[in-house]
């Protein structure tokens, strides 16, 4: 049984659902979890465990309901912080790469996760992330555009790989 999600696609303001005509698109991947462990957090700082009540909070609402003390389960978008902070170079590209590696990090537990980032134009970046469930041979690519003059993200490509899970069906995409 395949899991549903509300498509959250990015808006400027951390993310909003997508329609799909009259409906809400559903999402039914890994693309909410990338998108909300690279765009969902807080891009200003690292959110931590210190901040007084009576500051606000700009980090994902999910960091202290999931997990309230372990900080290294929290999102914290490295990513978004790493784009809006770093040239575009050679030095930026392998910057924004450890970013989006440690941002995906807690996926490491359950799937392996393989991040390529690459400069594609004048302030253009494409983030390809492969993503490999080992247990049931379920792959996933997601292939994002960062717009560094526009400031938005777009998804690219959304590519699910062969069905090899306990129901193999007939959906799998060639």
């Amino acid at each position: 049984m395949a899991v549903v999600d509300i498509f959250i696609t990015e808006t400027g303001n951390g993310g909003d659902m997508e329609l799909k005509g009259r409906d809400v698109k559903s999402a039914f991947g890994w693309q909410n979890m990338v998108y909300l462990a690279m765009f969902g957090g807080n891009p200003a700082n690292p959110t931590t465990a210190e901040r007084p009540e009576s500051e606000q909070a700009f980090d994902w609402w999910g960091n202290k309901v999931i997990s309230t003390e372990d900080e290294t389960k929290w999102f914290n978008s490295l990513t978004e912080n790493t784009l809006n902070t770093v040239a575009l170079n050679s030095q930026g590209r392998s910057l924004i790469e450890n970013a989006v590696k440690t941002d995906l990090s807690f996926m490491n537990e359950f799937a392996n996760v393989d991040v390529n980032v690459q400069i594609v134009g004048i302030d253009k970046v494409q983030i390809t992330i492969n993503i490999l469930k080992p247990d049931n041979l379920q792959s996933t690519q997601l292939i994002y555009l960062w717009d560094g003059v526009e400031g938005n993200l777009t998804l690219l490509s959304d590519v699910l790989g062969a069905d090899f899970n306990d129901d193999f069906n007939s959906d799998f995409t060639i």
